[in-house]
């Protein structure tokens, strides 16, 4: 006994179809209660490979779909790719700035020292041309 269920349909158009051709023929017996079997295998034939032009028409679309999406795909991975080494020298440069600056800050001590000390001696300097040229007057 087999397990397979020949009640299943597995596809309605093509169990449609061959309904359809086997009730044409079996309705339409000739003068001697022949079938018309080759008419139905002719017809039974040309809906199959009707169906396969079909199919292979719709393979190639698929098929053509794919390989527009596998060059979009890669496309979109090469310009990801492209933005992941932008963002890298960004990050690199982020990196350097940021460490030039706080470069700057540990140095803002010192420059404020040596401000002040600049600003002393130039006043000094001021207060002895000053008194130089009292003393020379």
């Amino acid at each position: 006994m087999s397990d397979v269920d020949y009640t299943e349909i597995r596809d309605d158009k093509i169990r449609g179809k061959i309904c359809e051709l086997m009730s044409e023929m079996l309705d339409n017996p000739d003068k001697h209660g022949i079938y018309p079997t080759s008419r139905f295998m002719w017809k039974m034939e040309t809906y199959i490979l009707d169906r396969i032009k079909k199919l292979e028409a719709e393979n190639q679309r698929l098929e053509k779909s794919c390989k527009e999406s596998q060059k979009q795909h890669k496309a979109w991975y090469e310009k990801c790719q492209r933005l992941r080494d932008v963002n890298d020298k960004y990050e690199y440069i982020i990196t350097k700035i940021l460490s030039m600056i706080r470069n700057l800050y540990s140095a803002i001590p010192l420059i404020q020292k040596f401000d002040k000390e600049f600003s002393t001696i130039k006043a000094q300097k001021a207060l002895g041309g000053e008194i130089n040229s009292r003393v020379r007057g």
